[in-house]
């Protein structure tokens, strides 16, 4: 099994966060209000307040567990989707989201069915970033009511095999919120346990 110093450790960390101008871990989008009576004023994206990312990989398999603490900004309940892309190969395995202390289920969807939920949020938030994860499978669940100045938590498991390319290995995993968030992020942690068979050679991030 490889052994990595501490060095190798901090360049992998680096490489989870590739691609910090895409989106969030999961993000909340606020829907149309589809009630009797309409809110005071347009609401305002919930507040990632914190994420917690735990990968485990061993050779070409990884697992990712991801838990988030969403906040809603608002005086008033919030509507929205929750959205998480995934690797085209990923599978869900675990999912929970809770709301006043009640579980909520979610649904994934395959790649053709998330390009039209992608688009759709791109033209009414004018915001091109998620077209990248055109293409990806999507895991959604609809939510509704977030409590006003409330926090709601959600935690995902998701497994995947990495491609090896003559040797090389790449785990991917986008991390910002900075325009799906009312605010910035307070708190992130992130956490790998790496294994391998074969002795690693180098370890790097092509963008830290």
């Amino acid at each position: 099994m490889g052994k990595m110093k501490l060095v190798s450790l901090i360049a992998l960390v680096a490489v989870l966060l590739w691609c910090t101008t895409a989106m969030a871990n999961g993000i909340i989008v606020p829907r149309p209000w589809r009630h009797p009576v309409p809110p005071p004023e347009p609401p305002r994206p919930a507040n990632v307040v914190s994420a917690r990312v735990d990968a485990k990989i061993d050779d070409q398999a990884a697992c990712t567990i991801v838990e988030e603490v969403f906040e809603n900004p608002n005086p008033f309940p919030l509507e929205g989707e929750f959205i998480f892309p995934l690797p085209q190969d990923a599978a869900v395995s675990e999912f929970s989201f809770w709301i006043d202390g009640k579980e909520m289920k979610g649904e994934l969807l395959d790649a053709d069915r998330a390009r039209g939920i992608y688009q759709d949020i791109v033209r009414s938030m004018k915001d091109p970033a998620l077209l990248q994860y055109v293409g990806m499978k999507l895991f959604k669940l609809s939510i509704f009511p977030v409590p006003p100045r409330a926090e709601s938590k959600v935690k995902l498991t998701y497994t995947e095999v990495l491609k090896n390319d003559a040797g090389l290995c790449m785990y991917r995993y986008p991390h910002s919120t900075n325009k799906f968030s009312s605010r910035p992020l307070q708190k992130a942690v992130i956490s790998i346990d790496l294994k391998s068979k074969i002795p690693i050679k180098s370890i790097y991030s092509p963008s830290h």
